[in-house]
C-alpha cells in the first residue's frame, strides 16, 4: 500500500539533517556578520570621536590665541602667522590672506 514511502524513509532522516545544518549555517553566519558589525560601528564611533575631541581641542586653543592676540593690541599678525607656520606649505598662503 505505501511501498513509495518506505522507500524514501531511508532518504528522510539525512535529507532533514542537510536542512538543519544549512538554516544553523546560515543563522551563525548572519550572527557572525551582525558582531562584526556592532564591532565595526564601535571601533569606528571611538576613533570618531577622539578625532572630534583632538578637533575641539585645537578649536579652544585657536580661540585662546585669538583671544590673547585680541586683547593685546602689540600682536603682529605677520609675525604671528610666520612664527606658527613656518614648517607648514600653505604658509605663504595663510600669512599672504591674513595682513
Amino acid at each position: 500500500m505505501f511501498k513509495g514511502i518506505s522507500r524514501a524513509r531511508p532518504l528522510l532522516f539525512p535529507a532533514i539533517s542537510i536542512a538543519i545544518s544549512v538554516i544553523g549555517s546560515i543563522a551563525v553566519s548572519r550572527l557572525e556578520n551582525r558582531i562584526q558589525k556592532s564591532e565595526f560601528d564601535s571601533a569606528a564611533s571611538n576613533r570618531v570621536l577622539a578625532i572630534v575631541r583632538d578637533l575641539e581641542l585645537n578649536v579652544d586653543l585657536l580661540r585662546a590665541v585669538r583671544g590673547f592676540a585680541q586683547a593685546s593690541p602689540s600682536v603682529n599678525w605677520r609675525t604671528l602667522n610666520r612664527a606658527t607656520c613656518k614648517t607648514k606649505r600653505n604658509c605663504k598662503r595663510l600669512s599672504s590672506e591674513k595682513t
